[in-house]
């Protein structure tokens, strides 16, 4: 199911760089390393940086994809 014809209760739409980092599999500094070459999509809310699940899937798709 994509993400955007997901009913409300379909799970995050965001998540923290911690949790981003256990879903990759990456470390703190791989993952500002994809959210600065725009490969992970990110927003602030306030002093806390969330990463999309959408780009999440992307970047996995994207991986699946060149394999």
């Amino acid at each position: 199911m994509s993400l955007t014809n997901a009913p409300d209760d379909a799970g995050p739409i965001v998540v923290s760089v911690k949790r981003a980092k256990v879903l990759l599999d990456l470390s703190h500094h791989q993952i500002y390393r994809l959210i600065n070459r725009g490969e992970l999509q990110s927003a602030k809310f306030g002093r806390a940086r969330r990463i999309t699940v959408a780009s999440i899937r992307d970047y996995i798709k994207r991986h699946l994809e060149a394999a």
